[in-house]
């Protein structure tokens, strides 16, 4: 099985643990986002828990910007949405 260094960020050793835990992050920093009066706040990150199954589902849809490396490959980079 893979392993995740932990950081002062992320405590999980497992890279599994560690993505429940950066949905949680990355959706606790949209509900923290400043958005002008009337506009909605980001909900690009969704997780869902089927207990039932022992399953978690993380749904993501990040902005993303797309460029061309050095090498010549296209380069997929996700673009800073949340405070």
């Amino acid at each position: 099985m893979a392993s995740l260094a932990p950081s002062t960020d992320i405590k999980s050793v497992t890279l599994e643990n560690g993505l429940l835990e950066i949905a949680h992050k990355l959706q606790s920093a949209e509900q923290a986002t400043v958005v002008p009066e009337g506009q909605a706040l980001p909900n690009r990150i969704n997780v869902t828990y089927n207990t039932d199954a022992n399953t978690a589902t993380i749904s993501a849809t990040l902005p993303i910007t797309v460029s061309i490396a050095t090498d010549g490959k296209p380069q997929f980079l996700a673009t800073e949405y949340a405070d």
